[in-house]
């Protein structure tokens, strides 16, 4: 797993500045079986945003607070297992780490 930080208010309230989302390195399932849910995503561009992921021509990345990003190719989407506060990742950083000593990528 791997860990990212969010950035903006672009997905609030459900996902806020600050707030670890951690998720799997390897894409487990194929992209269709994301339509309608939330993911860490890499576009073939380079560009990692935490969307929602809607069919489109190919693919519509959706925000809560923000308009949507049409017509992306993604290269990856890394499914969400959890999401932390960045004060709880530190809590467990002082308290000797997770297995494979989790770090914000």
């Amino acid at each position: 797993m791997i860990a990212f930080e969010v950035r903006g208010d672009s997905m609030l309230p459900v996902y806020k500045d600050g707030h670890v989302v951690i998720v799997y390195r390897e894409q487990r399932r194929s992209t269709s079986s994301f339509y309608g849910e939330d993911a860490a995503v890499r576009t073939s561009d380079g560009r990692r945003y935490l969307k929602t992921i809607m069919k489109g021509a190919p693919i519509t990345l959706m925000s809560f607070n923000a308009g949507p990003i049409e017509n992306v190719s993604l290269d990856w989407i890394g499914e969400i297992f959890a999401v932390m506060h960045r004060n709880q990742l530190k809590r467990v950083e002082r308290a000797g780490g997770v297995q494979g000593n989790l770090k914000l990528a």
